[in-house]
């Protein structure tokens, strides 16, 4: 059960990651996921898998994520060892 909540709580943070202020700030999603239960290595490869998977400005838009963002998330958080996910 923990696993799924933090999982949830993973994804709706990075999903939601540039609502919260202008701009894209990956250790400020770091320390959110640190604070939702993940490890500081697994906080780090959230964030560089979205780097890698994500325009800097897709990060920081303000729109909903569409649903391919959302699976190509769940990809990243899976690969970070993240594996509990909630559908």
């Amino acid at each position: 059960m923990r696993g799924t909540l933090i999982a949830a709580v993973a994804l709706a943070a990075v999903a939601l990651a540039g609502c919260s202020q202008p701009g894209y700030d990956a250790g400020k999603l770091q320390r959110e996921l640190r604070r939702a239960g993940l490890t500081e290595d697994q906080a780090k490869c959230v964030t560089d898998g979205m780097k890698n998977s994500f325009d800097t400005n897709q990060l920081a838009s303000l729109s909903d994520p569409t649903q391919k963002e959302v699976a190509k998330t769940r990809t990243i958080l899976q690969g970070c060892g993240i594996t509990k996910l909630r559908s």
